[in-house]
């Protein structure tokens, strides 16, 4: 799934916005301008592989683009996953991180240590991967419900 959203990133050279996040359907290109993400400098195509479902947003006021995707046949089972930064926005002039966990937080990055690491543990709904063009790293989330189709890839990037 990595190199499935990273090839969002090196096939464009610019990025948009939306007000919600849009479903990718395989195969099928996300338009350039008005018609897919205003930012991208041209059509960009991803393939998905069987049974995983995706969403996109862009953001022009942050010029980024998310892209979070999901399994649905992915593991199910509560993990311990390390907390990182998934995005990057303006928060009124001043970067802010986004995290892919709501316990995560700048602090609690801070005060890490290698016996105290800055970890969640994942929800038994499954996890989603997201990236962003703002920075951060491909990072798994908790789904908020199983991944049946692209709306709990979606939810994740609201």
């Amino acid at each position: 799934m990595k190199k499935i959203i990273m090839s969002v990133f090196i096939a464009a050279s610019a990025f948009s916005s939306f007000a919600s996040a849009t479903s990718i359907a395989s195969g099928t290109p996300i338009q350039a301008g008005n018609q897919g993400c205003q930012l991208l400098s041209e059509a960009v195509t991803i393939n998905l592989s069987s049974n995983v479902h995706g969403a996109y947003t862009c953001n022009v006021a942050n010029n980024t683009m998310r892209v979070a995707t999901c399994h649905q046949g992915g593991s199910r089972k509560q993990a311990t996953v390390a907390c990182a930064v998934v995005d990057i926005v303006d928060d009124n002039g001043t970067p802010k991180n986004v995290w892919n966990d709501s316990t995560c937080t700048d602090a609690g990055a801070a005060a890490a240590t290698p016996a105290a690491p800055h970890q969640f543990t994942s929800s038994s709904l499954g996890k989603a991967y997201s990236a962003s063009t703002a920075g951060g790293s491909v990072a798994a989330l908790s789904l908020g419900a199983v991944c049946t189709s692209s709306a709990p890839a979606d939810a994740l990037l609201q």
